[in-house]
């Protein structure tokens, strides 16, 4: 599952940097990140750790206005909605399903979709 965390997290911290410091190399590495994500099975979009892809593609659209960004920001913040709770709350997979875990994840959810949703809206 962490296979699907770690590029989008690094892509997102990489185009910030890139947005900070105007240093290209940061923007080129952070398009690499995703490049593997989008190179993933489709699982990716059966598991929570996808948010973090969607809030690096989200950060990368705000700064290419690239189309395959947006798409990608879009297909993660739909399955984030779709997998919420009737009640409101997402939970991660077992065995992370206990009470602390349930409400770290969805603050972490709730995170992901603000980011999300600022950085397509732009």
């Amino acid at each position: 599952m962490q296979y699907y965390f770690i590029p989008g997290i690094a892509a997102a911290f990489l185009g910030r940097l890139y947005m900070a410091s105007g240093n290209e190399k940061h923007l080129e590495l952070a398009e690499k990140y995703l490049e593997f994500s989008l190179r993933c099975s489709e699982d990716q979009f059966t598991r929570p750790q996808v948010g973090k892809v969607g809030w690096g593609a989200a950060v990368l659209y705000r700064i290419t206005g690239a189309s395959t960004y947006l798409n990608l920001a879009r297909k993660v913040a739909q399955y984030l909605v779709d997998y919420q709770h009737p009640q409101g709350y997402w939970q991660n997979i077992p065995p992370f399903t206990g009470l602390h875990h349930t409400i770290e994840v969805t603050s972490e959810f709730i995170l992901h979709l603000e980011s999300i949703l600022t950085s397509i809206h732009v």
